[in-house]
């Protein structure tokens, strides 16, 4: 999988988050985490970090971590107040990359 495709699913699968598509972000998942969480528990997960009444998500940023190696890619989710982040591990299955598991927060 290349660096450019794990950079793009990493910020499509955060900005689909951020913009509250949570079954479009569901979908971007493994069939493994899929059956792990629920769009209604990746929701309230993620909304337990930015709630609704956050404002605008921005700017969403890729981290640049050195992570050309690393198993995940950690996207910065930006907030008037403060910021948080996500952190997307993905797993190549089949030939499409898809998101494995996911952290939620700033470490």
């Amino acid at each position: 999988m290349s660096n450019e495709a794990r950079r793009s699913l990493a910020l499509e699968f955060a900005r689909a988050l951020s913009e509250r598509r949570y079954a479009a972000a569901h979908a971007m998942c493994t069939p493994g985490l899929r059956s792990r969480i629920s769009v209604e528990k990746m929701r309230s997960d993620f909304e337990a970090i930015i709630p609704l009444d956050w404002g605008p998500v921005a700017p969403i940023e890729l981290v640049d971590i050195g992570a050309g190696s690393l198993p995940y890619l950690y996207v910065s989710l930006g907030g008037e107040i403060y910021s948080e982040a996500i952190t997307v591990y993905l797993a190549d299955v089949d030939g499409n990359l898809q998101v494995d598991s996911f952290e939620l927060g700033r470490p």
